[in-house]
């Protein structure tokens, strides 16, 4: 039953973005076939999650932030999607911390949003030290992605798809532990790590053919 309905919903966004809003997506073969992996991406629109994860095979997890449970119908749907619940500046996100750490080393998938909250500019933003600190412990690779044009397609306190604008994904090269955990014994090895991969995020912008 669940991955029947993460399936559908799977189908149903994809649909909506190659068809309607006739999105381009660059670098699906750097997704790996298996293993751990964390897929980091910057984040401008509340579509984005559904977005990164309706083109893949595997089926990653995700963070999503702890109001979003509180109705039983969401909390039931958004448990069945692999959502896990945090909440900003709590407990909450040590937790969230540590189920991410379990669930990479149990050979999943997460996507994962360094910036911690939407850049309503569409401006990568300084990124916190979380993804740094998971990649690290978890020595698994870290797929760079960026998305294009969601913030024009579902805008701030918006309800309705604008179908007038497109949406266009980045899978970048996997960023393996040599990369980016390079000196484990320094006192700025998550920040290193950090900075690291928001640097091959924002290099994404550099891939889009002209065209775009």
């Amino acid at each position: 039953m669940d991955n029947y309905i993460y399936r559908l919903a799977q189908i149903t966004i994809k649909s909506l973005l190659s068809s309607s809003l006739q999105s381009e997506v660059y670098g699906l073969d750097n997704i790996p076939k298996k293993g751990g992996f964390i897929l980091a991406a910057n984040h401008i629109s509340y579509i984005d999650p559904p977005a990164l994860g309706c083109f893949l095979k595997r089926k990653p997890y995700y963070f999503a932030r702890d109001s979003l449970f509180k109705k039983q119908f969401f909390s039931w749907l958004l448990s069945k999607l692999k959502s896990i619940p945090v909440k900003r500046n709590s407990r909450s996100e040590i937790i969230a911390i540590k189920k991410s750490i379990k669930i990479l080393k149990d050979n999943q998938g997460l996507v994962f949003f360094p910036e911690g909250k939407r850049s309503l500019k569409g401006q990568l933003q300084k990124a916190k030290l979380g993804i740094g600190l998971i990649a690290c412990k978890t020595q698994v690779p870290v797929i760079p992605a960026k998305i294009f044009g969601s913030n024009n397609v579902l805008k701030k306190n918006k309800f309705f798809f604008d179908l007038t604008h497109t949406v266009d994904i980045v899978y970048g090269s996997p960023i393996y532990p040599i990369i980016y955990d390079n000196n484990k014994l320094s006192k700025m090895r998550y920040q290193n790590a950090t900075n690291i991969i928001m640097k091959s995020i924002q290099n994404l912008s550099l891939l889009l053919p002209p065209v775009i």
